[in-house]
């Protein structure tokens, strides 16, 4: 349950360095590594707080973290890190709602969108659909946005510099859902359908480039069974996910981030395997289809 602090571009500016934080067992570390080349991943710092399940976004240079699960609250809190330099968390302001998601934060150059989500309980009326935003060089409160075409938790997302996608995610009873749909970043206003991934799944990953968005595993309902499954989109126009390739574990609870050239797979946990965490970094060529490659390790266990 490691997030990624960018779901869209290259987050160094240089176009070098990804960085990523919490985890399942609510940690407050804080990692990175260099996207350019192979390795494992470095200290950076710790959050403010100790969560897990937070929504992760930023630009060239700022990267934020929203929301999450500190064991047993919800929470609302966004905090913020400079990309370039190693340091702890510092407080940016608040979410318009307390809730833990999945990896479902995007951004723009400019602006960083937060959306769905599940409260607290085990009913419908606790999964959300409120998209709330921030101005991600500007310290402040959240601010509504729109809604989500669908009542959703766990759900990946992705953002070209213009458009943002959310797909999948789960909600009760229906359980997985395939469904993706998309905003005008730049505009306010309600999500509208983009087309369906290849297979119904919650609490997988997603990212992408400026031209393409890539989810990756994810659970089937009723099934806690980690899927290894890879869908790619081209974000500039509609349609249904085509299959890329496969992880070469099955993992939920992971997170993604990506740079112009390769989308990066980072942790995430199987529950049908008698050690369900990995601290596997994978990544794939994102121009090409194909499966996996080994990348290195998370240095800290994420515990799941």
């Amino acid at each position: 349950e490691w997030k990624a602090v960018n779901s869209r571009v290259d987050v160094s500016g240089g176009g070098s360095r990804a960085v990523f934080g919490g985890a399942s067992d609510d940690s407050d570390f804080i990692h990175y590594f260099n996207t350019a080349t192979q390795g494992n991943s470095q200290s950076f710092g710790t959050l403010l707080t100790a969560k897990s399940e937070m929504d992760g976004f930023g630009d060239s240079t700022r990267g934020i973290f929203a929301n999450g699960y500190d064991h047993p609250s919800r929470i609302n809190v966004i905090e913020y890190i400079t990309i370039a330099s190693e340091g702890n968390g510092i407080d940016f302001g608040d979410s318009t709602m307390k809730r833990n998601n999945g990896d479902s934060g995007c951004s723009s150059s400019t602006r960083g969108i937060m959306a769905g989500g599940y409260t607290h309980g085990n009913s419908p009326a606790n999964h959300q659909n409120v998209i709330d935003y921030v101005e991600i060089q500007t310290i402040g409160n959240a601010l509504d946005f729109g809604d989500l075409a669908y009542e959703r938790w766990g759900h990946s997302a992705c953002s070209s510099p213009t458009r943002g996608l959310w797909a999948g995610g789960g909600s009760s009873p229906a359980g997985a859902h395939k469904e993706i749909t998309m905003i005008t970043i730049a505009s306010k206003g309600n999500s509208k359908d983009f087309g369906n991934l290849t297979q119904a799944r919650y609490y997988g990953g997603g990212s992408g480039n400026s031209v393409r968005g890539i989810f990756q595993g994810g659970y089937i309902a009723p099934s806690t069974t980690g899927q290894k499954t890879i869908d790619y989109v081209t974000i500039a126009s509609e349609g249904n996910a085509i299959d890329f390739g496969e992880r070469s574990v099955g993992g939920s609870y992971g997170c993604a981030t990506a740079s112009q050239t390769r989308y990066f797979m980072i942790g995430g946990r199987d529950t049908s395997n008698t050690v369900p965490g990995y601290n596997l970094i994978e990544y794939v060529n994102i121009a090409s289809t194909g499966n996996a490659i080994d990348f290195g390790d998370i240095t800290w266990s994420s515990g799941t």
